[in-house]
């Protein structure tokens, strides 16, 4: 039986010269990787009212054009805008109100 839940666009990812993944918005970001199915080890998670995890050694692109590159097996990519350490998230969206959080 197929999985009736509608799938959407993962956020934008590439490599970067030094064939690092890259993972940023706009025409800045790297050409897109392909998208491998398996749900088993999701490589990028969306956490409801959190961070953005993403899996793996990483190049992360921020709204300044300014690369980050992960250094953890998971790292977690600020969603809310107000974390004291963007482009990775210190859990600011915690104490926000739910009408505030991504």
């Amino acid at each position: 039986m197929s999985d009736p839940t509608p799938r959407t666009a993962p956020p934008r990812v590439g490599r970067s010269g030094a064939g690092v993944p890259v993972v940023g918005e706009g025409e800045r970001a790297a050409e897109a990787a392909p998208v491998v199915d398996d749900v088993s080890r999701p490589d990028v998670v969306l956490c409801p009212g959190g961070p953005m995890l993403v899996r793996g050694r990483l190049v992360v692109e921020d709204d300044q054009g300014l690369r980050h590159t992960t250094h953890r097996p998971v790292s977690a990519i600020c969603r809310c805008s107000r974390s004291a350490t963007l482009p990775w998230c210190d859990g600011t969206h915690k104490v926000l109100p739910a009408t505030l959080r991504p």
